[in-house]
Parts: structure tokens; C-alpha cells; sequence
């Protein structure tokens, strides 16, 4: 799926659950430049890939009680922090983990929205 998650093979949807952390960080570098991924489902949700990473603008994102883990919080992280759109993000009662929120915080240090 990596051609696929680069868009040199340009999908839409993306789903690929069961995998390790250090995936999650190879996913997040993959996405980054992928234009035509609109969702990423890494542990069970799909992430909105356009609306993370502004593409969409929204100032909204609601993924609140998601069963989120901390895979899809390094996409999180990687996708926001360059949106500049983004005012706020609702990650409540998630299982994101001390990784998970540490990865986030890095991403919001860099975004200064």
C-alpha cells in the first residue's frame, strides 16, 4: 500500500489496522504529500485526511469517543501541523496514549493557528 498511501497510485480510502507504531510514522510521511487520500482508517475509524491536513479547511474536527489509538494519533499529529485552518480538534475519550498525546503536542507546537 505504499504507492497508494504516497498517491502514486491515487486512492480515495485507505484501510489498514493491526499495525505497529513505528508504521504509524511511516504512514504519517506517506501521507503528507498525498493529495488525493480523502480517509485513512489505521485502527479502526477513519481519519478525514482532507480536513486534517486544511485541505478542506474547517475549523472544526469532531473525533470525540473515535476508540482512536495512538497509530491514528501520529496521523493526526503529522496531518495538522501545517493546518492552519484547524481552531479545534476533539479527541475526548480516545485511547490515544502518553505517545499518542505527545506526538499531538509536538504537531501543535509547530502549528500556531
Amino acid at each position: 500500500p505504499i504507492l497508494e498511501l504516497k498517491g502514486v497510485s491515487p486512492v480515495e480510502t485507505i484501510n489498514l489496522q493491526g499495525l505497529t507504531t513505528l508504521s504509524g510514522i511511516v504512514i504519517a510521511s506517506c501521507v503528507s504529500s498525498n493529495l488525493a487520500l480523502k480517509s485513512l482508517n489505521v485502527d479502526g475509524h477513519p481519519l478525514p485526511i482532507c480536513e486534517l491536513k486544511g485541505v478542506i479547511p474547517v475549523e472544526n474536527i469532531d473525533l470525540q469517543e473515535k476508540g482512536l489509538k495512538t497509530l491514528s494519533a501520529i496521523v493526526i499529529a503529522s496531518s495538522i501541523s501545517s493546518n492552519f485552518v484547524l481552531k479545534s480538534l476533539n479527541l475526548y475519550d480516545n485511547k490515544i496514549g502518553d505517545e499518542g498525546a505527545q506526538h499531538i503536542g509536538e504537531a501543535l507546537k509547530s502549528n500556531m493557528s
